[in-house]
């Protein structure tokens, strides 16, 4: 495996789980689950996922009250499921091309 994309595939792994097993609906488990990745700047990851995980950041982040957490809430109470499905999709599709990049 690449090195340079363990640490961020590691984080995926784990909200890839949050968001399959996790209780609740897809909004109060992409609450769990981007709390295992927020903290990965987009150039953490290769550029061939930094498009869809920047979508997936702006998707959850959108509000102003004043911390990140803060945000990803006010924008997941506001959220259709149907979006939220739709943004957890997008995290798994990024989670399988980084697996793809550190099998090559």
């Amino acid at each position: 495996m690449k090195p340079e994309i363990h640490y961020p595939l590691e984080k995926l792994r784990e909200a890839v789980h949050d968001l399959a097993t996790g209780p609740g609906d897809v909004r109060s488990r992409l609450l769990v689950a981007y709390g295992r990745f927020w903290h990965l700047t987009t150039d953490r990851f290769p550029r061939s996922v930094r498009r869809d995980v920047a979508w997936i950041r702006r998707q959850l982040t959108r509000g102003v009250p004043a911390t990140e957490r803060d945000r990803v809430r006010s924008a997941l109470a506001k959220m259709r499921n149907t979006t939220g499905s739709k943004i957890a999709k997008r995290i798994h599709d990024v989670y399988v091309r980084l697996c793809e990049l550190g099998d090559q």
